[in-house]
């Protein structure tokens, strides 16, 4: 409950898109230190496994063939690697140095290479993969060793040699450059957001004026999203809404200029049947109890008019049901026009109504009829 109470402050759009972007920026940062920074020995050593392999794979492929030497050299000079083919007893047949002074395979630890090799020379096994030191120049390789059978049935090793080199130099590298990477991507985020933002907030900011406006009774405002479908969908309603609010407006105004000249009609009967009590039959019983009659019916009258105000609001509205039933027009008309008689003759007029004999039956609200015909002669 406390916290309900609390008054947080707002955030702005801008602010909350500002956010979202520095964080999204701030996880690819993460996600290129961790892998180029934290990952990178482990993958290097990965892709020099799998291009060691591939190298294996192609020498396989060119053994029997007559430029097999050439393909050999070809393939350790596009590898970057050493290689060397020995027979059963381990001795070299065949050798190539592309790495100088960091081949394993001719190095003066050759012996102690050659013991890693042994399970494959030896027929122990058929493949090998694996990472060795030379503890005389404290380098480190990848060694590939690969059995074969040569056309005359003998067994041969083929042994591949590819440099895991030190990756410090290559680790301050692209440090530096991922300072450089990080710095422009936060620069970025901050200006994309505002762009971001300032397209977003300005409709929104457009929208919230003119439904201000609206508020205060401004019903012909346009409003427009930009473009953006969510905001376009706020608009449309707006619109919808100050549209209906208009006709609500309009339908109200006529709703009191209806009620003001409803009103105006009894209570100017009523008026004049008590100025003709007072000045003219005020002693004559009859005609001052007819008078009082039509005074009273006024009255009640007037009553119903001010209770009907809220069935005007449900005519507006739609809610209103109109109460239809058989009556004598000629009769309606009868009624209402007699009580016009005393401000007619106030007023020297003679009010002559024609209604035939026969019955002017009609299907119709009678007090809606009742007041039109009020407001016919009113006029």
């Amino acid at each position: 409950d406390g916290a309900a109470g609390m008054n947080w402050p707002k955030k702005s759009i801008e602010g909350k898109i500002r956010k979202s972007l520095l964080g999204y920026t701030i996880f690819i940062v993460v996600l290129l230190w961790t892998f180029q920074i934290a990952f990178i020995n482990t993958y290097y050593q990965t892709m020099q496994r799998m291009s060691i392999l591939r190298a294996g794979k192609e020498i396989i492929r060119s053994v029997g063939r007559d430029d097999f030497e050439e393909s050999l050299e070809s393939i350790c000079f596009e590898h970057r690697m050493c290689s060397m083919v020995v027979n059963e007893k381990g001795e070299s047949i065949y050798s190539v140095d592309m790495m100088g002074r960091i081949c394993l395979i001719h190095s003066p630890a050759r012996f102690s290479l050659m013991r890693v090799l042994a399970p494959v020379v030896q027929g122990q096994q058929d493949e090998l993969v694996q990472k060795v030191k030379d503890e005389h120049f404290h380098s480190m390789g990848l060694i590939y060793a690969k059995a074969y059978l040569t056309s005359e049935g003998e067994r041969r090793v083929i042994v591949l040699n590819a440099a895991l080199e030190p990756i410090k130099s290559t680790e301050g590298i692209l440090k530096s450059q991922l300072w450089i990477i990080t710095a422009m991507l936060a620069v970025i985020a901050v200006i994309i957001s505002k762009l971001i933002a300032r397209n977003i907030s300005r409709p929104l900011q457009n929208i919230s004026d003119k439904a201000r406006r609206l508020a205060e009774g401004e019903y012909a405002a346009d409003y427009d999203g930009a473009g953006i479908a969510e905001i376009d969908e706020l608009a449309e309603t707006l619109n919808f809404a100050a549209e209906g609010l208009s006709k609500v407006e309009e339908l109200r105004r006529e709703l009191v200029a209806n009620v003001s000249h409803d009103l105006k009609t009894p209570l100017t009967m009523i008026k004049a049947y008590a100025e003709m009590i007072r000045d003219l039959t005020g002693d004559n019983p009859q005609k001052r109890g007819e008078q009082l009659n039509v005074i009273i019916s006024e009255a009640d009258r007037l009553t119903a008019l001010v209770s009907s105000v809220m069935e005007l609001s449900k005519v507006t509205s739609g809610t209103y049901k109109c109460e239809r039933v058989h009556f004598d027009m000629g009769q309606l008309c009868d009624e209402v026009s007699e009580r016009y008689d005393a401000i007619c003759a106030q007023n020297g007029w003679q009010l002559k109504l024609e209604i035939p004999d026969e019955e002017l039956p009609v299907c119709a609200d009678p007090d809606m009829m009742q007041r039109a015909l009020h407001n016919l002669l009113g006029n």
